[in-house]
Protein backbone atom coordinates (compact mmCIF):
# COMPACT_ATOMS: atom_id res chain seq x y z
CA UNK A 1 0.00 0.00 0.00
CA UNK A 2 0.83 3.26 -0.49
CA UNK A 3 2.31 5.12 1.66
CA UNK A 4 3.61 2.21 3.34
CA UNK A 5 4.81 2.37 7.24
CA UNK A 6 8.57 2.66 7.38
CA UNK A 7 9.30 -0.43 9.68
CA UNK A 8 7.07 -2.27 6.94
CA UNK A 9 9.36 -0.93 3.98
CA UNK A 10 12.70 -1.60 5.68
CA UNK A 11 11.36 -4.98 7.05
CA UNK A 12 10.55 -6.27 3.66
CA UNK A 13 12.75 -4.52 1.54
CA UNK A 14 16.02 -5.49 3.70
CA UNK A 15 14.91 -9.02 5.71
CA UNK A 16 18.58 -9.82 6.19
CA UNK A 17 19.68 -6.86 8.10
CA UNK A 18 18.49 -7.43 11.28
CA UNK A 19 21.03 -10.94 10.50
CA UNK A 20 23.77 -11.16 13.45
CA UNK A 21 25.83 -13.01 11.14
CA UNK A 22 25.71 -10.63 8.67
CA UNK A 23 28.75 -9.44 7.50
CA UNK A 24 28.44 -5.73 8.29
CA UNK A 25 29.78 -4.31 4.55
CA UNK A 26 26.53 -5.46 3.28
CA UNK A 27 24.27 -3.81 5.94
CA UNK A 28 21.88 -1.03 4.10
CA UNK A 29 23.16 2.32 3.57
CA UNK A 30 20.57 5.19 3.08
CA UNK A 31 21.10 8.62 2.07
CA UNK A 32 19.32 11.50 3.59
CA UNK A 33 17.98 14.19 1.75
CA UNK A 34 16.96 17.36 3.14
CA UNK A 35 12.50 17.65 2.17
CA UNK A 36 13.61 21.61 1.06
CA UNK A 37 15.96 20.36 -1.52
CA UNK A 38 13.58 16.76 -2.42
CA UNK A 39 11.24 18.98 -3.31
CA UNK A 40 12.92 21.73 -5.53
CA UNK A 41 15.62 19.01 -7.09
CA UNK A 42 13.89 16.30 -7.45
CA UNK A 43 12.01 14.80 -10.53
CA UNK A 44 10.43 11.66 -12.09
CA UNK A 45 8.96 11.71 -15.60
CA UNK A 46 8.95 7.67 -15.37
CA UNK A 47 10.15 7.03 -18.50
CA UNK A 48 12.40 4.47 -16.64
CA UNK A 49 9.24 2.78 -16.33
CA UNK A 50 8.31 2.65 -19.86
CA UNK A 51 10.28 0.11 -23.08
CA UNK A 52 9.88 -0.41 -26.49
CA UNK A 53 6.30 1.81 -26.30
CA UNK A 54 5.06 -0.34 -23.31
CA UNK A 55 5.37 0.09 -19.58
CA UNK A 56 7.13 -2.56 -17.92
CA UNK A 57 4.37 -2.60 -15.33
CA UNK A 58 1.48 -0.16 -14.56
CA UNK A 59 2.61 3.30 -13.48
CA UNK A 60 1.39 5.05 -10.29
CA UNK A 61 -2.01 6.38 -10.17
CA UNK A 62 -0.20 9.67 -8.55
CA UNK A 63 0.66 12.44 -10.69
CA UNK A 64 4.45 12.52 -12.03
CA UNK A 65 6.65 14.92 -10.25
CA UNK A 66 7.97 17.55 -12.59
CA UNK A 67 9.02 20.28 -10.57
CA UNK A 68 8.82 23.00 -13.57
CA UNK A 69 10.63 20.46 -15.93
CA UNK A 70 8.16 19.48 -19.43
CA UNK A 71 9.71 16.88 -21.58
CA UNK A 72 9.99 19.38 -24.46
CA UNK A 73 9.09 16.33 -27.18
CA UNK A 74 12.40 15.50 -28.29
CA UNK A 75 15.16 13.50 -26.54
CA UNK A 76 15.59 15.24 -23.53
CA UNK A 77 14.57 17.52 -20.83
CA UNK A 78 13.72 21.39 -21.05
CA UNK A 79 13.93 23.51 -17.77
CA UNK A 80 11.03 25.67 -17.38
CA UNK A 81 11.10 28.43 -15.19
CA UNK A 82 8.57 28.33 -12.48
CA UNK A 83 5.84 31.00 -12.16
Amino acid sequence: PYPTPLSKYLDESFPHATDPNLNKQYLPLFNVVRAEDFIRDFYSDRMHMFKDGKWNSPPPEYPTIMNGLKMDGNDGRERNELT
